[in-house]
């Protein structure tokens, strides 16, 4: 169940990030790389599973290989959030893009540090197909604020923005893109606290939702960029 919902995402965000590479608009660019960075880290999540189509590995074989299947693909999750955090400072202080990015560049790193030194114990239910990550605490609530500092200022500007706009067309786009972010901020970080099976499978949902929601709101802006 974890790896069908974690490769339903990749595959949402790789469509949208080829519906929107070849487009000249530098935002809708940015928003290309930011889609394809983040559905490599899904598709690497859901890769790790592969090794539970052979049953005859053992369950530490597992625990292994999505332990580091959860480090390497983070790394693409911390690049990609290098890569969004130039869209809403290119618009409220553009000089600040690059700091903004070598700033989620280098706590990405430290975090990918730490997660090395503090291994997760995931585990595979096969009565409900959950995989619990199990991840250290410290390492988890460090993820949860990579996630928090780059997506939720951004979502607070971009609704504060849809309230305040007097287009139409504008103040839908710049909505669903605030609420995407919240709603997709809501969910993933709770796979790196969570201990139950149904927070997983309810966090896994809220993540879909909310990058449903982005996109929607990415392809809105792509579709009034072309008439």
């Amino acid at each position: 169940m974890s790896a069908i919902n974690w490769l339903l995402i990749s595959l949402v965000t790789f469509w949208a990030a080829l519906r929107l590479f070849a487009k000249k608009d530098f935002q809708l660019r940015i928003f290309s790389v930011f889609f394809f960075l983040f559905s490599l880290f899904m598709f690497i999540m859901t890769a790790a599973h592969f090794v539970l189509l052979f049953s005859h590995l053992n369950h530490e074989i597992f625990r292994q290989s999505m332990h580091w299947g959860f480090v390497i693909g983070h790394i693409f999750l911390y690049l990609s959030l290098a890569v969004f955090i130039r869209l809403p400072l290119d618009w409220i202080a553009a000089p600040l893009k690059n700091i903004g990015s070598a700033f989620f560049i280098l706590f990405g790193g430290i975090t990918t540090v730490l997660n090395f030194l503090l291994p997760n114990l995931p585990e595979y239910s096969h009565s409900t197909g959950i995989t619990l990550l199990n991840v250290d605490p410290l390492v988890g609530k460090l993820i949860a604020l990579n996630v928090v500092l780059a997506w939720v200022p951004a979502g607070i500007y971009f609704i504060i923005k849809g309230a305040r706009g007097r287009e139409k067309n504008a103040r839908r786009r710049a909505m669903l893109l605030g609420i995407g972010l919240f709603i997709a901020t809501l969910g993933g970080p709770l796979h790196d606290v969570s201990r139950q099976v149904i927070a997983f499978l309810v966090a896994d949902i809220v993540v879909l939702a909310g990058i449903v929601i982005l996109a929607s709101g990415v392809m809105y802006q792509k579709e009034e960029a072309q008439a």
